[in-house]
């Protein structure tokens, strides 16, 4: 008997109706878990762990037929752990002074094929635009060693396919976000905005004022990768019930967009759909013998996942 199995794990699944606080070390929101690559002890094996998602096992593995034979692997997961990939205006000074450090990482471009080219990231202390990023070795968005480790556990990194313009997709969503069932969101919660605005130096900034999305980033970012939540120059710092509000209302935010949103599917098709187009091409040549790659993996953004999964209707 043939088998065909497709896996697709770390789905960005949305968890902002809970904000229950675990007791343990590592705190957890509901669910879910958004400062450790180790969930705390006493929660299901397959707890939502925004910095490290829960892998297949031994333990929980479902053994297939003896008869079963493996025909075809195709994966996908969101990457691993990274540096923050949205910067404050004053970037700088929200970060301990040593910064992020990426020396313990060596990361090789495979862009065109090329030859062993390593990257190295230098921040010189002289630099006039200093303060728009933290000290040390570490590019902005980068996969950090901590990340690298969680991931060697699913095997070779690969890439998403990139993105591509879409007006009508973004006529879609910008029409749903600009109803109550979305604003209502940032009005209920302008007390809180208020406080990063004052702490952060994000009043103003459009990009930060539409949406949780770029707190939730930089405060993950830090968080999974065992830095504090930022502190400004002031000795003003970001409050863990904060953080937490914070991750809630980006589960939240993600939910809507994506899943519970009118028209929601339209934009997940009109943004998604020359991948899903392509793993049924893929599948196809699975299905006709045609298939020369007995593994296809796809690492993707968090924006990926969530499209993948509300496609394949994962809620």
């Amino acid at each position: 008997m043939r088998s065909l199995f497709i896996r697709a794990l770390a789905l960005a699944t949305a968890q902002a109706d809970q904000a229950t606080i675990n007791s343990s070390s590592e705190r957890s929101i509901g669910a879910s878990v958004y400062n450790s690559s180790k969930t705390p002890e006493g929660l299901p094996w397959n707890t939502y762990n925004y910095c490290n998602a829960p892998h297949v096992n031994l333990a929980h593995y479902d053994v297939p037929d003896t008869a079963a034979e493996l025909v075809h692997v195709t994966a996908i997961m969101r990457h691993h752990k990274r540096t923050p990939d949205n910067l404050y205006p004053d970037e700088n000074s929200l970060n301990p002074f040593a910064g992020w450090d990426c020396t313990d990482i060596k990361l090789q471009s495979y862009a065109g094929r090329t030859s062993q080219v390593y990257v190295e990231t230098d921040i010189p202390t002289w630099h006039p635009y200093l303060q728009t990023i933290w000290n040390g070795t570490c590019d902005a968005g980068q996969l950090t060693a901590g990340g690298l480790q969680d991931a060697i556990q699913h095997g070779k990194i690969d890439s998403l396919v990139p993105n591509y313009p879409c007006p009508a997709a973004n006529t879609i969503r910008s029409n749903y976000q600009s109803i109550p069932a979305w604003t209502d969101h940032l009005t209920q919660n302008a007390e809180l905005k208020d406080r990063l605005d004052s702490t952060l130096g994000t009043a103003g900034l459009p990009d930060w004022a539409s949406w949780y999305d770029h707190y939730f980033d930089t405060f993950t970012s830090r968080t999974c990768n065992s830095h504090s939540l930022p502190c400004n120059a002031s000795g003003a710092c970001v409050s863990e019930e904060d953080a937490e509000k914070v991750y809630a209302l980006g589960d939240w935010e993600y939910n809507y967009i994506w899943n519970a949103a009118q028209n929601s599917t339209d934009y997940v098709k009109l943004t998604f759909g020359i991948l899903f187009y392509e793993l049924a091409q893929n599948l196809k040549l699975v299905r006709d013998g045609d298939e020369t790659h007995k593994l296809r993996l796809y690492v993707g953004h968090d924006g990926s996942m969530i499209r993948l999964a509300s496609g394949k209707s994962f809620h």
